[in-house]
């Protein structure tokens, strides 16, 4: 029967090789492969294979072939295109072909790898020809499409998302320099399959049920880099051909997530000291010394954006370095961080030509990490190791942050490298920023009892209230630009300072308990009510001799609270050696105002000197 049907379709082809008969060649088509697909279902066993493979690969040349015929011989430009035989044919022939190899996979990979080779070999002849390039156009894309069917027939899951991945983004370069959307649009198709194979392949999704990447090996780590690698070069072939459209930014957005993708799966199975925040410390920073050198090597400042996310998370890996160690710098910790610091001052010295809008929060982030890591060093150091006071403790944990914040106030030259000739523009933010950490660390400050072990406590001469002071002073040098609001906050942080400091020593030279209780005792309201008045006395006296309203009214104010505290509280404890004297002190400062200053400066006088 098959002999028959090809001596019929040898005539058909005869035909057609002289004139254009388009119903007998559908005619042929369509009963030699409806009635050849007909008698396979009912008839064919594996071993006839050899008999009727022939026959299958004669018919589909029959019918490849016509269609050439017909647009070579076509006067209209090329537009005389079968669809029905183009198309038809593989999605017929393919299929009986997979059925007489019973499903066998490698070779219907092979299979379809020889169908879009010759598909290939024909466009590319077929594309010479104006009269034939809709056609060749056409057998490209079952080129393409028969190529990418035989991976999966092939290779495994991950083979796979490579190699369509591969070729995605070669399709997508074709139709930028083309200026064409649909091979664009197959090369997007192209790599979302890649990433759905991938994850949704028998190895991957075992793996990930199974405990994670880290038992998926070396293969899955060449997969997820070639599929950052190829997102990463889509993002750049638009950058390059169409930056204006908004196609950058996504497949820049997937390229990160595969690239952290890889840096959990070698951080889980490198597990460098067996700690997975190390490792992952290790691979972000030689991820940041390549995205340097890429970035100007490619002349991509778009690159800029990778090193930031690389940089955001820092801060939280010093507490998860001090967590997994004994401290963030004990043991190999110390040279992880070494490694982060380099990469990190490698990355900002690269950010400084062409400046991106991100530099001044990269470096900022670098100089919050670094600071943050030496002060959580000193702090386990200081307190674990060396069992010190917390009033050392706090103190050390602060240094860091003060000696930055003043090298970048005064010594930007140094402390700003290498973006010291930039750092003038986001100076404001990191100066915001420390100040609030500052006050945040003032916060903490009063919170404190200050023991200072194994020395004796020393009223003002002791870590809490010398850091203290130093806060204050560095604020009230800083702030000299800032108007009322900003003094009014340092007055009453140094206000806070002087009464918590008042407390502590109370605390430390009597048998009282630190927390609220301690304000219930003679001796501690005795203590505020004596450098309450000192200070509003002095304040007093210093604003009527210069002539500053401003200063004499805030030391009124409070000498009026003092009286009030006297008459509210002090009274219950004047049966007490420390409320007599503090009584008699409130008074002999009266006295003394009342001889030195007796009269408010005026207003006007102060506005004027203003």
């Amino acid at each position: 029967m098959f002999s028959y049907y090809a001596v019929l379709n040898a005539a058909v082809f005869a035909v057609a090789w002289r004139r254009n008969w388009h119903a007998l060649n559908m005619l042929g088509f369509v009963f030699t492969f409806g009635i050849g697909a007909l008698w396979g279902k009912q008839y064919y066993r594996p071993e006839l294979f050899a008999s009727i493979e022939p026959f299958l690969l004669l018919f589909s040349a029959f019918y490849l072939l016509i269609p050439v015929l017909t647009s070579l011989r076509a006067p209209a430009g090329g537009r005389a295109v079968s669809t029905t035989l183009t198309f038809g044919l593989p999605l017929l022939a393919f299929p009986l072909q997979a059925a007489l190899l019973d499903g066998d996979r490698m070779p219907l990979a092979f299979s379809a790898l020889v169908a879009a080779l010759v598909y290939a070999l024909l466009a590319t002849w077929l594309i010479r020809r104006t009269v034939a390039q809709l056609l060749g156009q056409s057998f490209a894309l079952l080129a393409m499409g028969f190529a990418t069917l035989s991976i999966p027939l092939a290779f495994s899951a991950e083979q796979t998302a490579m190699a369509w991945a591969l070729e995605g983004v070669a399709a997508i370069w074709l139709g930028l320099r083309q200026n064409r959307r649909w091979p664009q649009l197959a090369g997007w198709v192209l790599q979302a399959l890649a990433g759905a194979s991938f994850f949704f392949g028998q190895e991957v999704w075992l793996g990930l049920e199974t405990g994670g990447l880290s038992r998926l090996g070396v293969p899955t780590a060449i997969s997820l880099g070639l599929l950052a690698v190829t997102a990463f070069t889509t993002a750049f072939l638009y950058d390059r051909h169409a930056p204006q459209r908004v196609t950058v930014w996504p497949w820049f957005v997937v390229g990160l997530a595969w690239w952290h993708l890889l840096g959990v799966h070698e951080a889980e199975r490198a597990a460098f000291h067996e700690s997975f925040v190390l490792s992952w410390l290790l691979f972000a920073s030689a991820s940041i010394a390549l995205t340097a050198l890429l970035r100007k090597s490619l002349a991509w400042p778009r690159l800029s954006w990778a090193m930031l996310v690389l940089w955001m998370p820092a801060p939280v890996l010093v507490a998860l370095t001090a967590w997994d160690l004994r401290s963030p710098l004990a043991d190999v910790g110390g040279l992880a961080w070494l490694g982060w610091g380099m990469a990190s001052a490698f990355g900002l010295w690269r950010l400084r030509a062409p400046v991106a809008r991100l530099t001044g929060l990269s470096h900022i982030l670098v100089l919050l990490t670094a600071v943050l890591l030496f002060a959580v060093e000193f702090t386990i150091r200081l307190d674990r190791d060396a069992e010190l006071g917390d009033a050392w403790v706090i103190a050390a944990a602060l240094l860091p942050l003060l000696l930055v914040s003043w090298g970048l106030w005064r010594k930007q030259h140094w402390f700003a490298w290498p973006l010291q000739d930039h750092f003038a523009h986001y100076a404001r933010y990191w100066h915001g920023l420390a100040s609030a950490g500052i006050l945040l660390a003032l916060c903490v400050i009063w919170m404190m009892p200050g023991s200072t072990a194994p020395l004796a406590y020393l009223p003002l001469l002791n870590p809490l209230d010398l850091i203290q002071g130093l806060i204050l002073l560095a604020l009230w040098r800083a702030w000299t630009a800032l108007g009322h609001g900003g003094r009014v906050v340092l007055a009453s942080a140094a206000f806070i300072s002087l009464t918590q400091s008042t407390l502590r020593a109370v605390y430390h030279w009597s048998d009282g308990i630190w927390g609220p209780s301690l304000l219930d005792t003679a001796s501690a309201q005795a203590a505020l009510t004596v450098v309450w008045s000192l200070l509003g006395v002095t304040a007093w006296v210093l604003g009527s001799r210069r002539q500053r309203y401003a200063l004499w009214l805030p030391g009124a104010i409070l000498m009026g609270v003092v009286l009030l505290k006297m008459l509210l509280v002090d009274r219950h404890y004047l049966g007490d050696l420390a409320g007599v004297v503090a009584v008699l002190t409130v008074g002999l400062l009266l006295v003394g105002v009342g001889y030195i200053a007796p009269s408010p400066p005026r207003r006007v006088s102060e506005e004027s000197a203003t």
